[in-house]
């Protein structure tokens, strides 16, 4: 499916007016197309997750659902900040672990998980306050070749 396309003739010969609503007008169709698309995807990967289904073979597609990786989170962040403050992690080397933002506190993950290889209390401090929640997974679709008779 393709729409139509602007060569550099018809761009020289048309004025600002035209050039200016074909920008707005196309902008806004293919955000309308985006959205539609985004829901048909959203869509199949519900029914994959449905059918515990990670593989989409149809007439005209094939897909596979790719692993969205995982998202970290440290729950209760005062009562770990504290811990491991207890445990004798230096008061500047905790600075260095998050980023202060004005609500949350968002903890630098690659910087725990040095801190993690010290192993011992620390780790274990950090196992028990540190949550692994899995993303979405996310379908990936490839058109299949029509070979002609």
């Amino acid at each position: 499916m393709t729409g139509p396309k602007l060569t550099g003739e018809m761009i020289d010969e048309m004025g600002d007016d035209a050039l200016a609503t074909i920008a707005h007008e196309w902008r806004e169709e293919g955000k309308y197309f985006l959205k539609g698309a985004e829901q048909a995807l959203f869509e199949l990967e519900k029914r994959l997750e449905s059918r515990g289904a990670t593989v989409l073979e149809t007439d005209n597609w094939s897909g596979t659902a790719k692993s969205g990786g995982y998202t970290n989170a440290i729950e209760h962040d005062e009562d770990f900040y504290e811990e491991l403050v207890a445990a004798g992690v230096e008061d500047g080397r905790l600075l260095e672990l998050w980023a202060i933002r004005p609500i949350t506190r968002v903890w630098d993950h690659r910087q725990l998980n040095e801190l993690h290889k010290q192993g011992g209390k620390v780790a274990e401090i950090i196992d028990k306050y540190r949550r692994r929640t899995p993303r979405p997974r996310t379908l990936e679709l490839r058109a299949k070749v029509k070979e002609e008779a």
